[in-house]
């Protein structure tokens, strides 16, 4: 879930949100019951632009049956917080995979890769909150709405042990159900009857629920989490979704919020080539899996979806890579 436009627009932004497509699907289908207050292109009641903007969308949804869709990978321009409440879910996030079940909390960072679903949705019923924390690359340091009440060392807390561990599910305790549950009451009321002070009150209490929640436990920091290796690392991990982008060294080295010489050095250290040579790899096996799965489409036509610039210079790249052309890996693919 995830809208087009973020709420800090002064913010270079680093990735490219997706939608909420399947599950507008599934509502208008009557597969899915959704109760949720919400801002851009997330589903739900729409609140006013100017009230409370990072607040991007809190609310559950209730499937009283098996579904055939799922939300498959995405990232969030937020903190994500989900709580289920009946059923049981599959949920992922990149090397983990997890089974939730009944009073299960997970906590995702922005612009963290994860998936609800595996692949599909069971019966269940979900509640979430989405607060958008201002930040458009894993290096950058967050920015809490102003109406956040935590005081200052406890969102410093907060802060590092979200940013800086990759454990991403914990039981929630009575507090952080009952934070969960009061934004379910107030999501309830819709646009008409919204009740910003209560909202405001209750996600506070749960922001507060959840520091006091992962204080008791024993975290692993891992201060690279924050670092500009880290936001190098999650762009190259991106980058063969989007091969068929227009890239140079400059425009990657922005993405990631650093400067070119910075960018090219910690490419070399975690892909152990070039930027442009780990683009060409892409580009390649991206266009060799293509090649494979879509016999009906033409060789040209796979070449630019992947960003080269023609058929010959696609051949070229191809052949001194795979040692074969592309019209053999495709017939011996067959």
């Amino acid at each position: 879930m995830s809208i087009p436009t973020p709420a800090f627009s002064n913010l270079h932004e680093s990735y490219l949100p997706d939608t909420c497509l399947l599950l507008k699907q599934a509502m208008d289908g009557g597969k899915v019951q959704l109760t949720a207050v919400a801002h851009g292109d997330y589903p739900g009641a729409r609140l006013p632009h100017n009230v409370l903007p990072e607040l991007r969308t809190a609310g559950y949804w209730n499937a009283t049956r098996e579904q055939n869709w799922g939300l498959d990978w995405h990232r969030n321009e937020g903190i994500e917080l989900t709580v289920l409440h009946g059923g049981k879910v599959g949920f992922a996030v990149r090397d983990a995979e997890f089974t939730l079940h009944p009073g299960d909390l997970t906590i995702t960072r922005p612009w963290q890769e994860h998936r609800v679903g595996g692949p599909h949705l069971g019966a269940s019923r979900l509640s979430w909150l989405i607060l958008d924390m201002g930040v458009r690359h894993p290096n950058q340091s967050w920015i809490w709405p102003k109406w956040i009440a935590l005081s200052p060392s406890e969102k410093k807390r907060m802060s590092s042990m979200l940013r800086k561990n990759d454990h991403p599910v914990w039981k929630a305790d009575g507090a952080v159900m009952e934070g969960v549950r009061k934004i379910d009451r107030l999501a309830e009321g819709g646009v008409q009857r919204f009740d910003r002070t209560g909202m405001v009150l209750a996600v506070n209490e749960l922001l507060l629920a959840t520091l006091h929640l992962l204080e008791r436990h024993d975290l692993v920091i891992d201060e690279t989490r924050t670092s500009s290796q880290r936001a190098v690392e999650t762009f190259l991990a991106a980058l063969p979704g989007r091969v068929g982008e227009t890239w140079t060294v400059d425009a990657m080295a922005e993405q990631c919020g650093i400067k070119r010489s910075q960018f090219t050095n910690l490419c070399h250290e975690l892909r152990n080539c070039t930027p442009l040579a780990y683009l060409l790899q892409c580009r390649v096996e991206t266009a060799a899996r293509m090649l494979r799965e879509r016999p009906g489409d033409s060789i040209l036509d796979i070449a630019l979806e992947c960003g080269f610039s023609s058929s010959q210079h696609f051949s070229t790249a191809f052949r001194r890579m795979k040692g074969i052309a592309p019209r053999e890996e495709r017939r011996k693919s067959t």
